[in-house]
């Protein structure tokens, strides 16, 4: 007799997971295919051992040392070394947008000079 299913079918069989009509072939062929009957009893056996395998306590301990290893560890860096990255990058933050207002506003910056200019011009002028 021709194989007509799939190890997915055998599998969804020992579940009952097949539609009645199809679980009805199944179960027809396998009464009369010993190889498939094996296959099935194979697949029986290995669900047993995967229940039992589960029963079985988890040794003392081990979810907290798995618990600590996924855990990352604290990083602290040297504070003289945080407040210069703190520095570092504030500075950086500020020439990126003194360049960026330079760039994309040329007469902002000579406007700012002819403000300050005229400022210490009148203060030149009111002694």
């Amino acid at each position: 007799m021709a194989h007509e299913f799939s190890l997915e079918d055998l599998s969804a069989f020992l579940d009952d997971e097949l539609p009645a009509e199809r679980h009805l072939q199944v179960e027809a062929h396998l009464r009369s295919c010993p190889a498939c009957s094996r296959e099935l009893e194979r697949f029986e056996k290995a669900g047993a051992a995967f229940r039992e395998h589960g029963r079985r306590p988890l040794p003392a301990g081990l979810l907290g040392r798995m618990l600590r290893r996924l855990r990352p560890k604290s990083f602290k860096l040297d504070p003289t070394l945080e407040w210069g990255l703190i520095l570092a990058v504030t500075l950086g933050i500020v020439l990126a947008g003194g360049v960026a207002l330079k760039a994309y506003m040329p007469g902002l910056f000579s406007q700012i000079q002819q403000m300050i200019s005229g400022a210490a011009g009148s203060l030149g002028q009111s002694n």
